[in-house]
């Protein structure tokens, strides 16, 4: 399986810019590891998880 160069979901990702090509070194990782296309989603659902829940706990202890 391969990554097409070309986004074929037109979304806007502007924090990601100039580090578009980050997801074929992420893709890449994930291979590497042996997973199966489902398995990969799962992990990448799982982190994005834990990625916005550290973000809220971390903006619930911003001081005014």
């Amino acid at each position: 399986m391969k990554l097409p160069k070309e986004l074929k979901i037109k979304a806007s990702y502007p924090a990601l810019a100039g580090k578009e090509e980050l997801r074929f070194e992420l893709f890449d990782w994930l291979k590497e590891k042996n997973l199966t296309a489902q398995q990969a989603i799962n992990l990448l659902d799982m982190t994005k998880g834990e990625i916005v829940e550290a973000r809220r706990v971390e903006i619930d202890e911003i001081m005014l």
